[in-house]
């Protein structure tokens, strides 16, 4: 939480909206999925991230809103350009944005929508090529397995 306290302790926006984003992670990490999202929420009043809808989507699945989720997905996927701009590098990165597959893969099942066997398969397409076993994919693989 030091990082988020040299954030929040900025002038500018971003930062501190970053900062409502490091507190939000700690507070998943946590279990305390409540507290991510008013953190969330604070952290969105200063600046509209496209990290932030993930974070948002990743709360309210904790929280078993898959409702909200799917509507914090939509707005991540349809600002997916956005997910190659995190670093603060000349370097753009597409890695941020399978995750959200993944998570809205969690979404619909929630909502027991047949689409998210389609959207793991997606989420397993992109990651194919790569040498990733582990987290993400391993889980993917354990929920698609017949």
């Amino acid at each position: 939480l030091k990082i988020a306290d040299g954030l929040a302790a900025r002038i500018d926006t971003d930062p501190r909206a970053y900062a409502g984003l490091v507190r939000a992670e700690v507070h998943l990490a946590q279990n305390q999925a409540r507290l991510a999202l008013d953190a969330l929420r604070d952290a969105q009043s200063l600046a509209d991230t496209w990290l932030s809808h993930v974070l948002m989507a990743r709360t309210y699945l904790a929280l078993d809103q898959f409702t909200e989720a799917t509507s914090e997905i939509d707005v991540a996927i349809k600002r997916r350009g956005e997910a190659t701009a995190l670093g603060l590098d000349d370097w753009p990165t597409y890695r941020y944005f399978p995750p959200v597959l993944y998570f809205q893969g969690l979404a619909q099942e929630g909502l027991k929508s047949p689409a998210a066997k389609g959207t793991f398969a997606a989420f397993l397409a992109i990651k194919k090529d790569g040498d990733e076993t582990g987290g993400l994919v391993a889980l993917v693989r354990r929920r698609v397995a017949p």
